[in-house]
């Protein structure tokens, strides 16, 4: 009878993928509530997370449906649209007009042929501001409080309630 020796060899180490301490260092960016470790070791966080014990950690956004608004940047800068769809926790807006995207699709069934659609495709709401019609000119938002206690979002060129 012949055996065969096996060579039994010990497992090496897996190496550890480097993963940077946070060292207690973080910093708050106006991205909506994700959160990662940069290489650095620095940890990112929204602002949302600022507030302790805050159950309702959605982003602030300056534009609300139905608002006119102008494109202050990129491609489509200086079109007016209407906002028809908000995205609070990506920080998103669809405007009426703007970023139009061709949307291919397929034949649906015997009777219906494929065809390209123009999709309006979403938008950071940083790129837009509230369009006023009295001055015609982009404005800024702030808030004002009435004398019955009720806040209304003005427009800080002309002063005029937009709510």
């Amino acid at each position: 009878m012949s055996f065969i020796q096996l060579k039994v060899t010990r497992k090496t180490r897996k190496s550890k993928k480097h993963v940077p301490k946070s060292n207690g260092v973080v910093r708050y960016t106006k991205a909506p509530i994700k959160t990662r470790v940069k290489k650095g070791g620095v940890k990112l966080a929204s602002q949302a997370f600022i507030k302790k014990g805050a159950s309702n950690l959605r982003a602030n956004i300056h534009v609300n449906r139905g608002d006119t608004v102008v494109v202050i940047n990129g491609s489509d800068k200086g079109k007016i649209g209407k906002v028809l769809q908000v995205f609070r926790a990506a920080s998103k807006i669809i405007v009426e007009g703007v970023n139009v995207r061709k949307k291919h699709t397929k034949a649906q069934g015997m009777g219906k042929e494929g065809e390209i659609v123009s999709v309006e495709c979403p938008i950071f709401s940083s790129k837009v501001m509230i369009w006023d019609a009295a001055k015609k000119k982009a404005s800024r938002v702030g808030s004002k409080t009435l004398k019955d206690g009720k806040r209304v979002r003005i427009a800080k060129v002309s002063g005029e309630q937009i709510d």
